[in-house]
């Protein structure tokens, strides 16, 4: 949500402070850049101390950069935004220690359900994240200090503080630090809770140990990407990520263009789409135990190649009516979590399979990395592909990538087969 809860105000935001629309770009890609650039560090550091440490200094980071993005307009410059969602984007990364944590934590057998479970609410948020607009929008409140305000612009950033100070004392007291995936069967099978005493001993542990040098990581990744063929995986999930980065990167610019909405009716959208992707993720929760992962891939291939056939029939021109775009964005909002959580366990099934159990926090980065390249590329593509008059090139990059991700699965069936993870 920290990603996509900016996104109605954000423009606005920049404006009062005298930014540029340039610099407003930046400042949506500046979360992308910092989170790619965070998470392999994040990932190793969980490795080889502990996961509490990064979790709790991820956390307090993207509480100190939504509290810094609040105050800017007391600050009077825009520049605090920016550091402001680099620090959020930062915080971010603690993303690969939920996946990680999923993969030390569950069995093979319902991995698929969990991560099922996690992805349900990674991607509500994600789309939902503007609807909160409807809630902080009308919420003004002068503080004593000039300019230290409770307006619509600020409101996300004061939101999103008070949801990471109480995520930060949940953490702090409840935390259990997942087993190590290299333990005997007794110890995979309960976790170790972790004491608040012993938090603060493991806070002090040196951070050099978390950069100490390995011989083996990269060998071991190097023979699971070509041995083992985990570039499928990526290509899957970088296609997933950019799909619905473009989704939401155009929705409000193309319902403005042709429909004439305004931001309410932008919200509500945004809210349908949330609603879609929920039902689909408590339907897989019920499939699981009679479809495969690879059956369910294929299903969300299928269903992004009809919203391609969708947008090529109706949405190529200069004038599109609402009910192909209503059909085109479902049929996208249904794809997505058929597509991505499958994809996500068949990913880490494969490391605790061949070999990649040791480094599980530092290669489960490698794809969550990759993913937010997908979404620091797809916005800039996508503004550039708005400034044509025709939305034909809106559609070429992603049916091109859906078309690859479908030979991909063909040539390599057989390596989705439940019996590849027995």
């Amino acid at each position: 949500i920290e990603y996509s809860i900016v996104m109605t105000s954000l423009s606005e935001y920049i404006d009062r402070l005298g930014g540029s629309s340039l610099f407003y770009g930046c400042c949506i890609s500046v979360f992308s850049l910092t989170r790619v650039c965070a998470m392999p560090v994040v990932g190793y550091w969980s490795d080889k101390v502990n996961m509490f440490q990064p979790l709790f200094f991820t956390i307090s980071l993207s509480l100190l950069g939504n509290l810094l993005y609040a105050s800017s307009e007391w600050l009077g410059s825009p520049w605090f935004v920016l550091i402001g969602r680099a620090m959020v984007g930062i915080g971010a990364s603690s993303g690969t220690l939920t996946m990680s944590y999923v993969t030390r934590c569950s069995s093979k057998e319902n991995r698929t359900k969990v991560m099922t479970t996690i992805s349900a609410f990674n991607m509500s948020a994600l789309v939902l994240g503007p609807v909160t607009n409807l809630i902080t929008k009308d919420i003004h409140w002068h503080s004593p200090l000039d300019g230290l305000d409770f307006n619509e612009v600020t409101n996300p950033g004061w939101l999103m503080v008070l949801v990471l100070g109480v995520l930060l004392v949940v953490t702090t007291f409840t935390f259990e630090e997942p087993p190590s995936l290299s333990n005997d069967e007794e110890e995979l099978s309960s976790a170790c809770i972790v004491s608040l005493e012993d938090e603060c001993q493991s806070i002090s542990t040196p951070i050099s140990r978390v950069i100490e040098s390995s011989a083996d990581w990269f060998s071991i990744y190097k023979r699971l990407w070509i041995e083992h063929s985990i570039w499928i995986f990526f290509i899957f999930s970088w296609t997933t990520n950019f799909v619905v980065s473009v989704l939401e990167t155009s929705m409000p610019a193309v319902t403005r263009r042709y429909f004439d909405w305004d931001q309410l009716e932008i919200s509500l959208l945004f809210c349908y789409v949330g609603a879609c992707v929920i039902s689909v993720y408590l339907g897989m929760h019920r499939l699981m135990s009679f479809i495969s992962d690879r059956v369910f891939i294929a299903c969300g291939l299928t269903l992004l190649s009809l919203a391609g056939a969708v947008a090529f029939l109706y949405m190529a021109g200069t004038n599109i009516s609402l009910i192909p775009f209503f059909l085109f964005t479902t049929l996208i909002a249904f794809a997505l979590p058929i597509l991505g959580s499958p994809n996500m366990s068949l990913y880490s099934k494969s490391l605790e399979s061949n070999g990649g159990s040791e480094y599980i926090g530092l290669f489960m980065s490698f794809i969550q990395q990759s993913n937010c390249i997908a979404r620091l590329v797809a916005p800039i593509y996508t503004g550039y592909a708005l400034g044509f008059r025709k939305l034909i090139f809106l559609h070429i990059p992603t049916t091109a990538l859906v078309g690859i991700c479908a030979i991909t699965l063909l040539w390599k069936w057989k390596l989705f087969k439940p019996e590849a993870w027995e």
